[in-house]
């Protein structure tokens, strides 16, 4: 970037039982919580849910076009699942499915904005994916979920011209650009600013600084921890683009960057790419985050089936639990006369947990289908 703009700143398991029922348990840990976990509802963000998948495919008839194409962005969708779900040091082994076993992790899709000539189909693709069958697909090599949604951040979209900084006009691209992107469902979820009086009230200048203090005003509006803002620019001569996002981020000062070029009449589609790469990197940091860590800050949550003679039998149960040194919280999914089906979120290890419960007179086995909380 070149002129006077602004400077891009800164158990009782043993042998090879214990290891085969060790591998399985983990199946059903989610990985750490990554800050505060969103509520959750029916309509809370899916992260496997890929929306906006373009496809162009040709082929002898429209029909067989139609047909390439949705398997082509079925393999796309599943690509872009893997960014969002498993770790970048992970991704280099994860196995690439062909076309039969992606139809068994993709749970549907819908088609818009569909186009179809004699020869050629172009749509847009929204891809659902199962999320036990992807997580049992990874576990064949031994990768982990990492899918514990943080809570949102505020993403100030600042674009800067050359000579001035488009922050709250109804004309800045690169809010716009942000608009049109999955905000949601991404493992560190994103609102943006309103754009309203009340925002433009904010210092400017110290946006386009990412002063600490100026971020915290409008991050205490929006009701987030974090608040960061985000400055792209485009060099009017060689075209090139550069975006980062810049504040306080839960491991401390983050300073994130990246280009790309702009061919001329294409400006949006390259600001595009900068802002997933944005977001990709941002995620990257929080997960990073969450490893530094010390384990026994970290949270991780287990499923477990509770089976129970009568009420007051589930009613000992859960207290025991809920006193447990370590564990969170108990989220009871479902309830019948005979049993439950909860979601334990504890700190430390899955080693630890056994332990505690056992302290506890409860104990984590295996019923041959699934894993089991119960009374010593």
């Amino acid at each position: 970037m070149t002129g006077p703009g602004p400077k891009f700143g800164k158990s009782s398991l043993r042998g090879d039982q214990a290891v085969r029922r060790t591998a399985r348990l983990l199946l059903w840990v989610t990985g750490v919580a990554l800050g505060a976990v969103v509520a959750a509802s029916p309509a809370a963000a899916d992260m496997f849910t890929i929306t906006g998948v373009a496809v162009d495919a040709t082929a002898d008839s429209a029909l067989d076009a139609k047909a390439k194409a949705i398997g082509e962005g079925q393999a796309k969708a599943f690509a872009e699942l893997l960014s969002r779900v498993v770790r970048a040091e992970d991704r280099p082994r994860v196995p690439q499915p062909d076309l039969e076993t992606l139809q068994t992790v993709v749970a549907g899709y819908s088609i818009d904005n569909e186009r179809t000539g004699p020869t050629e189909y172009l749509a847009d693709l929204t891809v659902r994916f199962n999320a036990e069958a992807v997580e049992l697909l990874l576990a064949q090599s031994d990768i982990k979920l990492a899918v514990e949604q943080a809570a949102p951040v505020l993403i100030v979209p600042i674009f800067w011209t050359g000579d001035r900084a488009v922050i709250w006009e109804a004309d800045n691209p690169w809010r716009k650009v942000w608009n049109g992107l999955d905000l949601d469902n991404r493992l560190v979820p994103a609102l943006l600013p309103l754009s309203d009086a009340t925002d433009a009230s904010v210092d400017a200048q110290g946006l386009i600084t990412a002063d600490p203090d100026v971020l915290s005003v409008l991050a205490g509006r929006y009701g987030v921890e974090y608040a960061f803002a985000s400055l792209v620019a485009i060099d009017a001569k060689s075209g090139r683009v550069e975006g980062s996002i810049t504040g306080e981020g839960p491991a401390g000062p983050m300073d994130l960057r990246e280009f790309g070029q702009a061919e001329p009449g294409k400006e949006i589609e390259a600001l595009t790419k900068v802002a997933g790469a944005l977001l990709d990197r941002l995620d990257q940091e929080w997960r990073r985050a969450a490893a530094n860590r010390p384990a026994e800050e970290q949270s991780q949550t287990i499923a477990l089936g509770v089976p129970f003679a009568n009420l007051q039998e589930w009613v000992g149960i859960r207290q025991r639990l809920e006193s447990a040194p370590g564990v969170d919280s108990v989220d009871v999914r479902s309830l019948n006369p005979t049993g439950a089906q909860i979601v334990v979120t504890y700190k430390g290890g899955l080693q630890e947990l056994a332990a505690t419960l056992q302290a506890q007179g409860l104990q984590i086995y295996d019923n041959g289908a699934s894993w089991e909380l119960g009374i010593l």
